[in-house]
């Protein structure tokens, strides 16, 4: 099991909607002034061993993720079972479209405990899910 390794993950991210819909409504001259999801959100594994993986998340300025929205799960779930990913507090706030949430508007780490492994497993393949604003 110390030979576990992170060897792939796949990243779904999902971009409230409202932040992307209808900008032509804008007249086009703002479209610029969102990021790509993938620049404004970032996850990397910075650690990881039979008991736990270490991430560490970047959210850009002026952007927060939902809470409740940020999730990271096995792909084989038969063979590796993951504990509940440790997150920051963060804070409440009022959300023009969901209402009452928790944000968090910064950059942080966080842990993910492996709970079981099967005996040959040699790689983990996980599911990153997240959701965020400007």
């Amino acid at each position: 099991m110390s030979s576990l390794r992170i060897l792939l993950f796949l990243v779904l991210v999902s971009v409230n909607s409202s932040s992307w819909a209808d900008l032509s409504s804008l007249g086009g001259s703002n479209v610029d002034e969102f990021l790509d999801p993938d620049i404004a959100f970032q996850m990397n594994i910075v650690d990881s061993n039979a008991q736990f993986i270490n991430t560490s998340w970047h959210v850009e300025d002026g952007y927060y993720l939902y809470k409740d929205k940020i999730s990271i799960t096995s792909a084989d779930e038969a063979n590796v079972q993951l504990g509940v990913l440790e997150l920051p507090q963060g804070k409440e706030k009022i959300d023009e479209y969901f209402g009452k949430i928790v944000s968090i508007d910064h950059s942080f780490d966080a842990t993910i405990p492996i709970v079981n492994v099967a005996t040959n497993t040699k790689a983990v393949d996980l599911v990153v899910r997240y959701q965020g604003k400007q």
